[in-house]
């Protein structure tokens, strides 16, 4: 699985594009395969420190 890993603030040079293990599913769960995602207006300002309604740590997985 690839994932793009945001641990401090800044411009896109701040991503680090990773290779995660697979997920695998507990029991009562699925997993769904996911072919393509998107950067959204909230993940570029909570990256860039400018989303002012969302205040937490900046370390997530996108």
């Amino acid at each position: 699985m690839k994932g793009i890993h945001v641990t401090k603030y800044g411009g896109a040079d701040v991503l680090q594009y990773l290779d995660l293990p697979d997920p695998v599913p507990e029991a009562h769960q699925v997993l769904i395969k996911v072919k393509g995602a998107s950067v959204y207006f909230a993940d570029i300002k909570a990256r860039s420190g400018k989303y002012l309604l969302v205040k937490s740590r900046l370390i997530y997985l996108v």
